[in-house]
């Protein structure tokens, strides 16, 4: 770029496109944002409609980063238009695929849905098989979190499979590393924590290798939740210990409020309460500032349960009743499947205290928690999920206990 000058705008804007990417791999916000003020200048010098929708594509992949979702799809849409109108293929596809993303993290399945296949399509318009190739993998990705979120976890496999193959024989470690993280995702829905360790595993040398420490947080994450599922708590400290900072180097808030969270839980769970009950505060604030409902009301239903342990009745039925409202206000619109936890350890507190709802909060849960199963083909699938997926034996037990004989799942 100093060889360059003001001459050769296009050429100087590929630089500088190159160095954002690398100050995102590598987590450098501020970077970013600076690289981003040079590639506003330049195009104020030199206006150009189709690396003006790059820029609009890259800010907002940059709002994302941030948590500011409202922002990002803003930029996402604007990058759409502009981007279709002046054909510029690559980044109308990936603007679309940030659509999708930023529709399943707000839980909003069919409008993800709807925008895969404008990305696909867009894609399939890109004349260079070098950069086709890639986006399309990318685009994959999204559409197998579409698929698991529909429950078709076969078909969200087969395609993340697919995707990790193609990023190998590319050579491109950030395709490997979304299918990989994909893949401990839908494995971790699944219960088979083995599989989730030895995902994390791979993601985490994978990362580490091609220096991308936002992917590696996710890694330790990954590594976090099985270590969690098996009941090894050293693992989860030892972990949560290097995840930690990580995340706060790469500002990534939410990481950073899911390991404050683990961390709370297994301080609590070792009889440290005064250190636990804060932590569950603190990560619960982070979620609410990162507008993230879900795992905030997890964590209060959490601290319900400890409050409950340490005789404290009427604040452990408070939060639990905070929940319950909020399962029909704030969440009604996440999945049922998403919510089977919560609603899981609600039903653990009233029963403690001998609430007279907990027969309705539980048949409904059952329901649930039988229709999830019941979309599996095999048998031995479904038995093993409801033995594996955290809760659902619980559910079905409490539900035998309490409502009579469970109903079929067949």
């Amino acid at each position: 770029m100093g060889l360059l000058g003001e001459s050769e705008p296009e050429r100087r804007f590929n630089l500088l496109s190159e160095l954002q990417s690398i100050a995102d791999t590598q987590g450098d916000r501020s970077a970013q944002d600076a690289v981003h003020a040079e590639m506003a200048a330049l195009l104020e010098r030199h206006p150009d409609d189709t690396r003006q929708a790059r820029l609009w594509y890259s800010l907002g992949m940059l709002a994302d980063r941030r948590h500011d979702r409202a922002l990002a799809e803003r930029y996402c849409l604007q990058a759409c238009e502009l981007a279709e109108r002046c054909g510029a293929a690559e980044t109308a596809a990936l603007s679309y695929g940030l659509l999708v993303w930023l529709h399943i993290a707000r839980h909003e399945n069919e409008a993800a849905h709807e925008h895969v296949e404008p990305a696909l399509r867009c894609a399939s318009r890109i004349e260079a098989e070098s950069e086709r190739a890639p986006t399309e993998a990318r685009l994959l990705t999204l559409s197998a979190m579409v698929l698991s979120r529909q429950s078709r976890y076969d078909a969200a496999r087969e395609t993340l499979l697919d995707v990790l193959a193609r990023g190998e024989a590319l050579g491109v470690p950030r395709l490997q590393l979304g299918a990989l993280d994909n893949l401990a995702v839908l494995d971790a829905t699944l219960g088979r924590w083995d599989k989730v360790a030895e995902w994390g595993e791979r993601m985490l040398a994978l990362a580490q290798a091609s220096g991308n420490l936002p992917k590696a947080v996710m890694a330790q994450w990954r590594l976090i939740r099985a270590a969690h599922e098996r009941g090894d708590s050293a693992a989860v400290f030892r972990w949560c210990e290097l995840t930690l900072p990580l995340a706060r180097a790469v500002g990534d808030r939410s990481m950073e409020a899911h390991t404050l969270r683990e961390l709370a839980y297994w301080r609590c769970k070792q009889g440290q309460a005064d250190v636990g009950l804060p932590l569950h505060q603190q990560a619960q604030a982070k979620f609410r500032a990162l507008n993230d409902p879900l795992p905030a009301w997890e964590c209060a239903v959490r601290t319900a349960q400890f409050e409950l342990e340490l005789g404290r009745r009427d604040a452990a039925l408070a939060t639990v009743n905070e929940v319950l409202g909020a399962l029909n206000g704030e969440l009604v619109k996440v999945r049922a499947a998403e919510t089977i936890g919560v609603r899981w350890m609600c039903v653990e507190v009233l029963e403690a205290l001998g609430d007279g709802r907990t027969p309705a909060v539980l048949e409904q849960l059952h329901v649930d928690v039988q229709a999830e199963v019941a979309q599996l083909a095999e048998p031995a699938e479904r038995e093993r999920q409801m033995r594996d997926r955290p809760g659902y034996g619980g559910v079905v037990a409490a539900y035998r206990r309490i409502c009579g004989e469970p109903k079929s799942m067949h």
